[in-house]
């Protein structure tokens, strides 16, 4: 996804009615998505560490955590979408385990 168009979802999310928002929320989760699940395998690699959790209970930990920090999202920043939730969502998923 080019800068622009996911700027364009950003302002459909915050500014749009609710079913822009709707589908705004759609194609970013699902842009994110991969890119969620990279991190969710870089802090939990298939050591059995931790019992009892999967890929799929962290993944849906990150997914929530970057729709908290769609709401934060400063429209006008400078920064991608990506730089500003990365931090974030690792932070959560190391508390979560």
């Amino acid at each position: 996804m080019k800068a622009e168009d996911e700027l364009a979802c950003v302002t459909a999310f915050k500014t749009g009615t609710e079913v822009e928002r709707k589908k705004a929320l759609t194609e970013l989760t699902q842009y994110h998505m991969v890119y969620l699940a990279k991190l969710v395998r870089g802090i939990y690699p298939n050591d059995n560490k931790y019992h009892g959790l999967s890929h799929l209970d962290l993944l849906q930990v990150a997914v929530l955590r970057f729709i908290e920090k769609l709401d934060d999202y400063d429209i006008d920043s400078v920064y991608r979408l990506t730089t500003f939730y990365t931090r974030e969502v690792k932070t959560t998923l190391f508390r979560y385990l």
